[in-house]
């Protein structure tokens, strides 16, 4: 067993001295030079290649965690503006029915109007019932 160990030490230092050899001085050694090139492509190709994997895995892996992070920002954003949507719905709502109101004044000049708050509501009798802010002193009349 000893034996083989130092057979396998000798033929790795070999290698590595014909490696050696090969790559400082190319022009003397032709065959050699050829002999480790062609040992020595296709596992710098293998290396190669792995790192070229992990780098790609790396580069998505990035990606992935940027667009998940931009996908949730966008999805807050959505909230955001579904949100300002609605209110701007109900304002425009109200700007109609206001507008409707001054429509109504200027189409009657003959009444008298006054402003008044609800300040109460009766529901569920047959009628709907409203208290107002303004009454007969005020001159309201039904």
């Amino acid at each position: 067993m000893k034996k083989q160990g130092f057979i396998i030490l000798l033929v790795v230092v070999a290698a590595v001295a014909l490696m050696a050899l090969a790559v400082q001085q190319r022009a003397r050694f032709p065959m050699v030079s050829a002999l480790v090139t062609s040992v020595l492509t296709p596992l710098n190709q293998g290396v190669l290649a792995v790192n070229t994997g992990i780098s790609d895995w790396r580069q998505d892996h990035r990606s992935r965690e940027a667009l998940a992070e931009e996908n949730a920002h966008l999805k807050a954003q959505l909230a955001n503006l579904q949100s300002a949507e609605f209110r701007i719905a109900g304002l425009q709502a109200e700007n109609d029915a206001l507008r409707k109101l001054a429509g109504y004044k200027e189409s009657h000049p003959v009444e008298q109007l006054l402003a008044a708050r609800v300040v109460g509501v009766n529901v569920g009798e047959l009628h709907d019932g409203y208290l107002l802010n303004k009454g007969a002193k005020d001159g309201v009349q039904e």
